[in-house]
């Protein structure tokens, strides 16, 4: 069962890893332009 787990947890975590890059590239630029104003 550990093992098990253990696979399961290396799966979502590696999606998480792009989905926080796509965050971070979207309020890059957001944040530009509110300083911008």
């Amino acid at each position: 069962m550990s093992k098990g787990s253990r696979s399961k947890v290396k799966r979502p975590k590696r999606e998480v890893v792009p989905m926080y890059n796509d965050e971070i590239a979207n309020f890059g630029p957001a944040v530009r332009e509110t300083e911008a104003e």
